[in-house]
């Protein structure tokens, strides 16, 4: 029987270094734009934002500039740090997405850009 997507999906993990604890927060959030409001509202919460697509999807790239966009207006502030992140390289068949604009995306944020698959 096949799993059936949810809205969000919290993922945390608390570790210790240097003697002070700190808790990672993982939001799998829908890509539908019915759940929207819902989407962004962890971006208010954290210390900074990791921003994951998937490499076989040109939507989820696409995507990730309404993130970016509501991450920068509601913590400009703070100026949260932002790392992107391409998933799923292993599936070089179907990629659409290419490094190079995941590299150009990354340059234009100013943000660090890694490339796994997870």
């Amino acid at each position: 029987m096949a799993s059936e997507p949810t809205v969000q999906d919290v993922r945390r993990l608390t570790t210790r270094r240097h003697d002070r604890a700190y808790t990672i927060a993982v939001v799998d959030t829908t890509s539908s734009y019915e759940f929207g409001e819902l989407r962004a509202m962890p971006s208010t919460l954290g210390r900074g934002a990791l921003l994951v697509y998937d490499v076989t999807s040109a939507e989820s790239f696409a995507d990730l500039g309404e993130y970016y966009e509501y991450i920068r207006r509601t913590r400009w502030p703070s100026k949260v740090p932002v790392v992107l992140v391409a998933n799923k390289i292993d599936l070089a068949a179907v990629r659409v997405v290419s490094r190079t604009q995941g590299a150009a995306r990354a340059a234009e944020w100013a943000c660090p850009y890694f490339e796994v698959s997870a």
